[in-house]
């Protein structure tokens, strides 16, 4: 797993969405579909994504909708867990950090695109 602790000047602090929008295009993109396992935080569709998961164990967006919510200025995550359908896992740890976890392979174009990341291994 890498954390990413890159700032940014917006009320979310880290570049969620630049994290959003390099996963997206690191996949083929007829495979649109990612299942939120987690999250928490302000706004409108966010706390509708929070309701949905306290009756069902995940709920699936497209990534673009997923982008869009992190590029609006009325609201942000505290909490965020992804996956997309390779199982590669990414999002935002209690307004910390950005995480991903996938194989080397998948994550190297990504992470590369950061300034702040350090690698930290899982105990499962």
């Amino acid at each position: 797993m890498y954390l990413i602790r890159d700032h940014v000047q917006d009320a979310q602090r880290f570049p969620l969405t630049k994290l959003l929008e390099l996963v997206a295009n690191s996949i083929d993109t007829n495979r649109i579909i990612w299942t939120i396992k987690k999250a928490r935080g302000y706004g409108e569709q966010i706390c509708e994504i929070e309701d949905n998961l306290m009756t069902m164990d995940e709920v699936k967006v497209t990534a673009n909708k997923l982008i869009d919510i992190s590029k609006d200025d009325e609201q942000w995550f505290y909490d965020l867990e992804c996956y997309n359908d390779e199982g590669m896992k990414f999002g935002i740890i209690d307004s910390n950090f950005l995480f991903i976890e996938a194989s080397e392979k998948e994550v190297s174009g990504i992470i590369r695109q950061f300034d702040k990341v350090s690698k930290i291994t899982t105990v499962r």
